[in-house]
């Protein structure tokens, strides 16, 4: 279904964006390989999945580069999740700005700062959990169990 929304909807693919994309936008992007654990270079075009979330007080890493490989127990839990989600979900990549962004290259992180708005429109999906207050919160129903508590409406006791 994203495939024909992509290739049949010219103003994902054409127009003013496209020109933006051309002209300001050339630089890979940094992305997860969910089913190899792998980080591999992609581009604005691929097929991927973001991860929005809070990263609280976690501290930062050493951004992987390219070839280097992950593991999920190294991971924030909230990262290890999405991994998780978005492999289960069917797709094969994730870019999540901890890891896809070198934190360390002060110019790399100013330049994908100012096109987040890019990275995250042109995904396929963007996964933002809406639960904890910093990267090690696990996302409900993916590796725990969601506790939801019924909704009351109403006088009395009615469950929805």
């Amino acid at each position: 279904m994203m495939e024909t929304c992509r290739k049949e909807h010219d103003i994902c693919e054409a127009g003013i964006f496209e020109g933006y994309l051309e002209s300001d936008w050339s630089k890979p992007l940094r992305l997860i390989d969910v089913n190899t654990l792998q980080i591999v270079e992609g581009s604005i075009r691929s097929n991927y999945f973001a991860l929005s979330y809070v990263w609280g007080m976690t501290e930062k890493s050493r951004s992987p580069q390219v070839g280097d490989s992950l593991k999920l127990s190294d991971c924030p839990q909230t990262i290890s999740d999405a991994i998780t989600a978005t492999k289960n979900l069917g797709q094969p990549y994730l870019w999540v700005d901890q890891i896809s962004i070198n934190q360390q290259d002060r110019a790399q992180l100013e330049m994908f700062i100012a096109f987040m708005d890019i990275i995250y429109s042109r995904a396929v999906c963007t996964l933002v959990p809406l639960y904890g207050d910093s990267a090690l919160a696990a996302i409900p129903g993916v590796q725990v169990e969601r506790n939801v508590e019924p909704i009351m409406m109403g006088v009395g006791t009615q469950q929805i």
